[in-house]
């Protein structure tokens, strides 16, 4: 990843315990503005992520589908699905908002935009109040008053401000093993705090360890319980440089009970206790 970031704020809700009857949330905020050349390559997304573009124009690469993007145009991305972002201009300005959802219901959750794999970025009915409404998202992910409620209001206004009817899509196209896998992917990264497991994974899909195992080795090079380590140790990272939360808060949203084994954990994999790797990373 290349730019010429003026602002970058990434803003993280970890809500704890949900209310039964709610399976979509949003999980994570952010907004990005600069300007000069960006150009970003995302193999795995960190999330099930709504962008809305603010300024500048963009190309888009995912699905093996090129887009061409503008303010007022919106996008997704999902964690199974290789993502580019190039914005090329040298004196551009560009920004854009961008919303991540979370939950059982999140992995469906874009169809309501009428966004799929075969269509994922369009026009929507009502740009600005796109824009105000994520923008309001953002701003009541600070707030000490925020709640559950109001969370769900926006999400309701923020699918009637696209004004897109849902589209049904198939992965039919792709091979068994990689749609399974895919499937999968989405759902890990949309599970709170990512504390699946493979054999609650294997529940889930109604499938045997056996077969998921040698279809992730397959399709991503790892098992399933390494592949969650990592997106573990991604979404570690990305809350220790860009939040204040606590070590404990950081662990517990990374699905660690104990902080000592998140730190020896994460001691493992840098060199570095969490808190070293912060202060060395703000440096």
């Amino acid at each position: 990843m290349s730019y010429d970031s003026s602002i970058y704020e990434a803003r993280f809700w970890f809500c704890d315990p949900l209310p039964e009857y709610i399976n979509v949330w949003p999980f994570k905020t952010n907004r990005l503005k600069g300007n000069g050349v960006y150009h970003s390559i995302q193999p795995q997304p960190s999330g099930i992520t709504l962008r809305l573009i603010v300024a500048g124009h963009w190309i888009v690469n995912m699905c093996n589908r090129r887009y061409e993007v503008q303010a007022g145009d919106i996008f997704y991305a999902i964690p199974s699905e290789k993502i580019e972002f190039i914005q090329a201009g040298e004196d551009t300005c560009w920004e854009w908002l961008e919303v991540q959802f979370n939950g059982p219901g999140a992995i469906d959750f874009p169809k309501q935009f009428g966004l799929s794999r075969k269509k994922a970025a369009l026009t929507p009915e009502n740009p600005e109040l796109v824009k105000e409404t994520i923008s309001l998202m953002h701003e009541l992910m600070v707030n000490a008053d925020r709640s559950i409620s109001r969370h769900l209001e926006l999400l309701f206004r923020l699918v009637a401000a696209v004004g897109e009817e849902p589209q049904p899509h198939s992965d039919a196209s792709q091979d068994a093993p990689r749609a399974l896998v895919a499937s999968v992917i989405d759902y890990i990264d949309s599970t709170h705090k990512l504390d699946c497991n493979v054999s609650q994974l294997a529940e889930r899909f109604d499938i045997d360890r056996t077969t998921l195992c040698r279809a992730f080795k397959k399709i991503t090079g790892m098992p399933p319980h390494q592949f969650i380590d990592h997106q573990r140790f991604t979404r570690g990272q990305e809350l220790l440089s860009s939040t204040s939360m606590s070590i404990a808060e950081i662990a517990a949203g990374t699905g660690f009970s104990d902080v000592k084994y998140f730190t020896s954990w994460f001691k493992s994999k840098t060199g570095l206790p969490p808190g070293k790797w912060r202060e060395r990373k703000g440096a």
